[in-house]
């Protein structure tokens, strides 16, 4: 009796096949596992913090990892578990995930090199006609803690570096203009954050509805200047209406527009000299250090010695006027978000990390562009303030708008 045997391409091909229903079975097995046991997320994403809302709806555990660091010198911020709350196999999970795969977005440019495109640095342009002064700018979704933040940070520079009067430091809402330095006009850029992004997105949406409310109530400054300045009152105009089919439109449409923000200044990143300061964790964490040494620097690899009392000086002023503004508005969200909600934020986050590769793709999508019309006319009077806000100021000092987005963006073009 002869025995035939296969070929031996043809058993490469059932043993990898055996492979792969193998090792699907054991994912799938696995997977069970963790559902029925309602697996702790916190310690399976890196040792993530947990930030547990409660309201009378539901309690739902957001993940605020420490966000991907890219910086060539600076480490990633160190966070602490201020729960061990366990995520439902559900909503929550995927609330999480999802802020997960956003926080891997931020980046930032702080070394020699860029980090995303090792074959370009991080240009620190210095504009002409600005007498060698480095022009950094504090960029927030939010204009008062940006205001806040920038004016503590000149008043420690002021007070305690000699080379103060080389820097000038700004704060802005306005993403900067696709392009290189010499576009956009800022040697530095400080973006900060505040995680989770389902926070950020809440707080942005009642500063700027406050913002409509008072936008009659203009102060005039000692300067000249005009500016509208928000009362301590962290009740928004918008929560008052009561109506929640139109707070949760609101919402929508913000929510993409602060992901299109970010979206800007992790592009940005690739060339710019750029810091992503994550608010309140990088306050008590070694990355403050970096951060000060950072905006002191007239060059990448220059070593700048940052004093202990300068660090202390620079947290208690944070802590006092800027962290404060941010629990408030924190605590009142929380009494306020329901399952709708989040459901509603996370299809939406979803959506726009699927379309856009996870922000990778170029340009970013428009911030007039949203909505589920995706119709500038339909959009909320809050959400057109907004997006005036963001988008790129052509007309800004030693700014100019060479990409047709950003023109089309400030004339509130979404279809451009």
């Amino acid at each position: 009796m002869v025995t035939v045997l296969p070929p031996k391409n043809h058993l490469r091909k059932e043993r990898t096949k055996l492979r792969l229903c193998a090792g699907f079975v054991i994912v799938i097995i696995v997977c069970a596992f963790l559902l029925s046991t309602n697996y702790n997320l916190t310690t399976s994403i890196r040792n993530n913090s947990t930030v547990l809302f409660h309201n009378d709806q539901t309690s739902v555990a957001l993940v605020a990892e420490k966000g991907r660091d890219t910086a060539v010198h600076a480490p990633k911020p160190d966070t602490t578990t201020e729960s061990n709350a366990l995520l439902a196999p559900s909503l929550d999970l995927r609330l999480a995930m999802q802020e997960e795969i956003f926080k891997m977005t931020l980046y930032e440019c702080t070394g020699k090199m860029s980090p995303r495109e090792a074959s370009k640095p991080c240009l620190r342009h210095i504009p002409d006609n600005n007498q060698g002064k480095q022009r950094i700018v504090v960029l927030s979704t939010m204009d008062n803690i940006a205001r806040e933040f920038a004016s503590n940070l000149n008043l420690i520079l002021s007070k305690e570096y000699p080379n103060s009067d080389q820097i000038e430091i700004t704060h802005s809402n306005h993403v900067p203009p696709y392009g290189y330095g010499k576009n956009h006009g800022w040697t530095k850029i400080v973006r900060l954050v505040h995680l989770p992004l389902m926070i950020e997105v809440g707080e942005a949406a009642i500063e700027w509805s406050k913002y409509q409310q008072n936008q009659e109530k203009i102060i005039v400054t000692n300067n000249g200047k005009s500016s509208i300045r928000h009362t301590g009152n962290i009740e928004s105009p918008m929560y008052q209406s009561g109506d929640k089919n139109e707070i949760r439109k609101i919402l929508s449409e913000i929510t993409q527009q602060v992901i299109r923000w970010h979206c800007r200044l992790s592009h940005v990143s690739a060339h710019t000299a750029l810091f992503t300061f994550y608010l309140p964790l990088d306050i008590h964490s070694d990355r403050l250090k970096y951060f000060l040494q950072f905006i002191m620097s007239e060059a990448p690899e220059e070593k700048v010695s940052v004093e202990e009392n300068v660090m202390n000086d620079f947290i208690s002023k944070i802590e006092l006027q800027v962290i404060p503004q941010l629990e408030k508005i924190k605590q009142h969200l929380i009494q306020e978000l329901g399952t709708d909600d989040i459901q509603n934020f996370v299809d939406i986050l979803a959506n726009e990390l699927k379309t856009t590769k996870n922000l990778t793709k170029w340009p970013c999508l428009s911030f007039w562009n949203v909505g589920t019309s995706q119709r500038r006319e339909n959009m909320s009077d809050v959400s057109k303030s907004i997006a005036k806000a963001y988008s790129p100021n052509c007309r800004g000092s030693f700014v100019k708008c060479s990409v047709a987005r950003d023109t089309c963006e400030e004339k509130g073009d979404p279809i451009c």
